[in-house]
């Protein structure tokens, strides 16, 4: 039975108890001492048969003796995209469009994709060889590095823009039928994403992001 530290009387706080020390802690204001909310449930290590059970590989796999040193080299080898499967329609509407040369341009994950449905061909704006790190600092200067959210072709149908999610997300102009890059913008920190945006004939962006009011950008591209 643990005892309650009579220091750690409390005015409705809740209390925890170290597992190590059995010493009471009160959580005020619903925050631990490391800045992080207390819950009623924590997560506890397996150990024991419980260890096994949820890892049951623990002490069946044994790493060889004789082994072939490791090479982190990068490989010689390198992966070009050739087609992709999908399309984001879940939760973005009108981001389907035809370019000049009648091709459908569209979007996927980070991917702006261009179709030609008579050959059932695909070009991409990027798709190359990304560093491997995490999403949000990630190298973006070329391409986008996360989900796209929002697309949107010009009248002329030569040029398409995008916005991608993310704190500080990444807008970008592209040739609709070539996928290659034109312009690029970065919105400052707090946006959360861009999911919706427009392009005129003489290449005026405006773009709405996540933000909880809503902000809306306006660029003379």
């Amino acid at each position: 039975m643990m005892a309650e530290d009579p220091e750690c009387q409390d005015d409705g706080d809740r209390i925890k108890y170290d597992k190590k020390t059995g010493k009471a802690i009160i959580c005020d204001g619903g925050k631990d001492d490391d800045g992080q909310e207390c819950d009623f449930f924590e997560v506890e290590e397996a150990t024991g048969e419980q260890f096994m059970s949820v890892r049951p590989w623990i002490g069946q796999i044994t790493e060889p003796t004789n082994h072939n040193p490791v090479n982190n080299d990068v490989p010689a080898t390198t992966l070009s995209l050739e087609y992709v499967y999908g399309y984001r329609c879940s939760d973005s509407k009108q981001n389907c469009h035809w370019n000049e040369n009648g091709d459908a341009v569209y979007m996927t994950a980070a991917l702006g994709v261009i179709l030609n449905h008579s050959r059932n061909t695909q070009k991409f704006f990027g798709g190359g060889e990304v560093e491997n790190t995490a999403k949000n600092v990630a190298n973006d200067q070329n391409h986008h590095t996360d989900d796209i959210m929002a697309i949107a072709l010009c009248p002329q149908r030569k040029w398409a823009v995008s916005g991608q999610v993310g704190s500080k997300p990444t807008i970008f102009r592209w040739d609709a039928c070539t996928g290659e890059k034109s312009l690029r913008i970065k919105i400052a920190k707090g946006a959360r994403g861009i999911n919706a945006i427009s392009v005129n004939g003489e290449g005026m962006i405006a773009a709405a992001d996540l933000h909880n009011e809503h902000q809306v950008y306006c660029y003379d591209g």
